[in-house]
């Protein structure tokens, strides 16, 4: 009887620590991370960026990988045959600028 006594009070502490650690790691991940900050505040400083699109174009899609925004363009009117549309551009959302642009072509 002494030793289910013992056990029943040793579990009941192992709870209480599990649950102390449950609400301290659900704190620390609300209070947020310093590179979540960071970025958020020089987002907020970007302003209004201007994106040198080909004329008559337009964003078709966008999707965003591995920390950049991929573009991918296509011509308002519609016609499939303008080359000039058929560009997508890599954006760094940190600083707006286009740091690369994928445009067909023929090989050779």
């Amino acid at each position: 009887m002494r030793a289910l006594k013992a056990l029943v009070i040793v579990m009941g502490i192992i709870i209480v620590i599990g649950v102390a650690i449950v609400v301290v790691t659900i704190v620390h991940r609300m209070q947020g991370k310093p590179g979540t900050a960071t970025t958020a505040s020089g987002a907020a400083q970007l302003g209004d960026v201007v994106l040198p699109l080909p004329p008559g174009c337009r964003v078709a899609e966008m999707t965003s990988v591995n920390d950049r925004l991929w573009l991918r363009l296509e011509p308002l009117t519609g016609n499939a045959a303008d080359a000039a549309c058929a560009d997508i551009l890599i954006l760094d959302p940190a600083t707006g600028s286009v740091v690369g642009r994928l445009s067909p072509g023929t090989s050779g």
